[in-house]
């Protein structure tokens, strides 16, 4: 049996992150509240539409049951007067089932549905809850306050052996607004009644569970309850308590061969468990996941052909069959094989999965979104479109034959791991004659076409060089025309007392060239494994010995590999190189330049001549020049990227000498698998530039609301399903923001990032590493340097690791006054540690202004309270001599509070 969360103790988390800089505004508290149990239509989804009694016949029972969309509605007569409330439900018959939908986190239809609010209109697979709102389409939709929901097939605590859903909500100190005319024009909540098919003829109900939460009973804590206006509303009203009303819901079950005449609504229709069977396109490749680009224009053909001399615009579906295997998320990277040939948009849909969007980076050619219906993968649309694309041929594209397909194709099975085969047929574009058309699958990942490097740049901080390991070390190697060499290399490395903590590459090879093994040592770093993916070419390691970053032995092999040249490989030059390569200086950021020179092959009688003083840089490789980025380390378990959410989430904007302008800020979020309890952050920007908002949503953690201080650029929620820690959306965002820039700002390069950020694994404490990209905004023209003869842009940029625990100041008594702790956990001071101290605790820190006042004596007990809360990392583990000025409290500290409270944590009392 679970364990029932109290009424005071079922709200704590949904208080813990309580921003209270401005408490609720309190009006005139009304006569009475109340709850009604209706039917569903999310049509006509107010309490007036739904009918509290139902009547259904036993013979439209399925074999799976009967489902019932049902709602609990709240009403009250004024706005914005209610601070949180407890309703827990039951039935009288355990052939009766519950099921609930989160307002704020579960999706409610199979699709998108329009909708206005406040003059806002937008888009949600949700549906609109009693006090749901919209802000503006960027942000979406979200309920207001926070949901705490728990569900049973029995609660003992709460007299029922049916079963039971519970549901605590707090407004969280802020104000709200009805969705509709009135508190009940939208539900509180919907869920879902099931009769089993076992159920008899007779007549059931879905009623209230009426109970003291405090199982001691030393406390009154009824529930039903709603507080607000300095009132609290209860189904006995006594003791001062003003009326709570209930409204029961009424299930008629017949068993008769003819229907019953009833005033109430028709019967639900009931799913069908029949699936439809989907159009599966013959894709000729094989793997888990078969991708096919084609013209959409022209009956899914992979083959287009364009005249000489013609420009053309191809509509390009990427088509996906799947089968029957589900799919939590794609990411994508695409490329085109040169001539011109360029993808001119990559389009924000994706037919197969309906009702997504495609998050886009056009300028480096990728795209990915998250395919999940609530936590569960979706088996796509097989035949349908997974990316839509835009290919441009240019009109002096020269005769042959190109191709349009991935350069790298990531298909994520669940939220763990990348572990399905994928293979891909190209769009071909052949170009007048266009000579032999080959068409090839692949099970695996295509690496991007070669680029041809040359000496290494002496001045970078950290050089390699491809070498044969049998021949001197020599970055050339010749092979007789036709015959076949194995080649053992060496990728020697260079980077004189520069100190490495990790190195992340990925090799390539001209066209022909087989690099065919990726050996596990490194003698530059001795003792160390090099972890391989020989499939897709990449290799990595951390070279620390505890956690200090060693100094390589210069000269030796950082990564060894093994190299073919196959017999009948046409006369030519090839080369071998990094397709990227990052050396991370610390744990903290990536800001080593790198410089790579290749191995070169020369198979048969040809000349080459080494161009004088060209360096180059190792930089990822696309048929583009290279877009700018910078990389956090790659170690990090949680990384946040700083982007212009309207320009493909660029870490760089680019601001006329003298202009205005207004930046959408997304703060993106990448944290794997890692689950997440709660983020406590604090903005800043460079002097001269603007935070002018901070928004109260996040797409990495759909339905969750951010509680900002503009005033201090702080922002903080919990990320909770129920207790559970969540796994955001990779990729989404977790803060979003408006910067501006003035008009008259100087010429300069400025920043927008953390001043301090603290991502809590759980409910204790917090202990995940973070890293972050920052914003860069660039003023004015700004000169940019990049080596001679070559289309790569060579540029360091730091990157900035956050977690440094910045010190909320509140009103303290004279220094050096020492106080001891009176009982840990008390913030408040009135002799007991509840969700009360931890409201109080979170306004102390979010408003450093806050005094904090017992509550009964009125007097100011900030700084007992101070040392009194501080129970993470207390000055004094026996709580005595402490000095209020020097106490440093954090939402670790509000955290454990909550967690003693709730049975699950320890504070030093413990």
């Amino acid at each position: 049996m679970k364990k029932l969360i109290s009424a005071a103790t079922s709200l704590v988390m949904a208080a813990t992150m309580v921003a209270a800089a401005v408490p609720v505004a309190v009006s005139a508290a009304d006569t009475t509240k109340g709850f009604s149990i209706k039917t569903y239509d999310a049509e006509n989804p107010s309490a007036a539409s739904g009918k509290n009694t139902i009547t259904i016949d036993k013979k439209d029972i399925g074999a799976d049951g009967y489902v019932i969309p049902t709602a609990v509605y709240y009403s009250e007569a004024t706005v914005n007067t209610t601070d949180s409330l407890l309703v827990s439900l039951t039935t009288d018959s355990k052939d009766i089932s519950f099921k609930y939908y989160d307002p704020g986190a579960d999706p409610y239809f199979s699709e998108a549905k329009s909708y206005t609010l406040n003059g806002v209109d937008f888009k949600t697979d949700r549906y609109i809850s009693w006090a749901g709102f919209c802000k503006n389409a960027r942000t979406g939709y979200k309920p207001a306050g926070e949901y705490v929901f728990g569900i049973d097939s029995s609660q003992s605590a709460a007299g029922t052996d049916n079963y039971f859903l519970g549901c605590s909500w707090m407004n969280k100190g802020v104000d709200y607004a009805w969705a509709g005319a009135t508190s009940d024009a939208y539900p509180f909540y919907v869920f879902e009644t099931k009769l089993s098919s076992n159920i008899k003829a007779g007549t059931y109900h879905v009623t209230y569970c009426d109970y003291n939460t405090d199982a001691s009973g030393v406390n009154d804590n009824p529930c039903p309850m709603v507080e607000g206006g300095g009132s609290r509303y209860t189904l006995a009203a006594k003791n001062g308590d003003q009326q709570l009303k209930t409204e029961d819901l009424t299930i008629v079950v017949t068993d008769g061969d003819t229907p019953v005449e009833t005033t109430t609504q028709a019967p639900v229709t009931q799913p069908t468990t029949t699936a439809t069977t989907p159009v599966v396109t013959d894709v000729p490749v094989s793997g888990d996941i078969k991708f096919e680009f084609v013209d959409a224009d022209n009956n899914n053909s992979s083959l287009v052909e364009v005249p000489v001399g013609t420009e053309k615009k191809i509509n390009v579906d990427v088509n996906i069959d799947a089968g029957t295997n589900a799919v939590s998320a794609l990411d994508v990277q695409f490329r085109t094989s040169g001539g011109g040939i360029k993808v001119s948009d990559i389009l924000d849909s994706a037919m197969a999965f309906e009702g997504k969007t495609v998050s886009t980076n056009l300028a480096e050619l990728r795209a990915n979104y998250a395919t999940l219906k609530g936590d569960t993968p979706i088996v796509p649309a097989n035949g349908k479109s997974a990316f839509m694309l835009e290919v441009t041929v240019p009109a002096n594209t020269p005769e042959g034959t190109y191709t349009v397909d991935f350069a790298q194709c990531k298909i994520f099975k669940d939220n763990t791991k990348f572990n399905y085969e994928t293979g891909v047929k190209p769009l071909t574009i052949k170009v007048g004659k266009g000579g032999t058309v080959s068409q090839t699958t692949t099970a695996t990942t295509t690496k991007a076409p070669s680029v041809t490097t040359t000496v290494a740049n002496p001045n970078a901080a950290v050089k390699f060089s491809f070498v044969d390991a049998d021949n001197n070390n020599s970055n050339t190697v010749e092979v007789a025309s036709g015959a076949a060499k194995t080649i053992n290399v060496d990728v020697n490395i260079e980077a004189g007392t520069n100190a490495i903590s990790a190195l992340d590459v990925q090799f390539q090879a001209t066209k022909g060239i087989q690099i065919s093994d990726i050996l596990d040592s490194a003698m530059a770093f001795e003792g160390k494994t090099v972890s391989t993916n020989l499939a897709e070419l990449r290799a990595n390691y951390a070279t620390l010995k505890g956690g200090t970053p060693i100094v390589p032995a210069n000269g030796k092999s950082a990564f060894m590999l093994e190299v073919k040249v196959p017999a009948g490989t046409p006369d030519g030059v090839y080369t071998v190189d990094f397709a990227q390569c990052k050396i991370f200086k610390d744990n903290t950021k990536f800001n080593y330049e790198v410089a790579a020179t290749p191995l070169t092959i020369k198979v048969g009688n040809v000349t080459t001549t080494k161009a004088s003083g060209t360096t180059t840089t190792v930089a990822p490789v696309t048929d583009k020049p290279v877009t700018e980025t910078t990389t956090v380390n790659a170690n990090a378990d949680v990384k946040f990227s700083f982007v212009d959410a309207d320009n493909n989430n660029s870490n760089k904007v680019e601001v006329a000498s003298g202009a205005a302008k207004t930046i959408n800020v997304d703060v993106n979020i990448e944290a794997g698998t890692n689950a997440i309890s709660a983020l406590d952050v604090q903005f800043r920007a460079s002097n001269g530039i603007q935070i002018s908002d901070i928004l109260d949503s996040a797409m990495a953690f759909e339905g969750k609301t951010v509680s900002t201080n503009l005033t201090e650029l702080r922002a903080n929620y919990a990320t909770l399903k129920g207790d559970t820690p969540i796994v955001p959306a990779n990729g989404k965002s977790a803060f979003m923001l408006e910067v501006k820039v003035p008009a008259g700002t100087p010429d300069g390069t400025y920043t927008v990032d953390f001043a301090q950020c603290k991502i809590f694994k759980d409910n204790t404490k917090f202990n995940y590493e973070v890293a972050v990209t920052p914003l860069t905004i660039v003023v004015g023209q700004q000169t940019t340097t990049s080596t001679s003869k070559t289309t790569t842009t060579s540029k360091t940029t730091t990157t900035t690791k956050v977690t440094e625990t910045t010190t909320v100041s509140t009103t303290t008594p004279t220094t050096g006054t020492k106080l001891n702790v009176t009982l840990w956990g008390d913030t408040n001071c009135n002799g007991e540690v509840n969700v009360a101290d931890v409201v109080v605790l979170n306004r102390l820190l979010n408003d450093p202004s806050y005094i904090v006042k017992n509550p009964d004596t009125k007097a100011d007990v900030t700084a007992q309270g101070k040392v009194n809360a501080d129970v993470v990392a207390p000055q004094s583990k026996d709580g005595k001599n402490i000095d209020p000025a020097t106490v440093k409290l954090t939402a670790a500290d509000s955290e454990a509070i909550a967690m003693y409270i709730l049975e699950k944590g320890s504070i030093p009392t413990d």
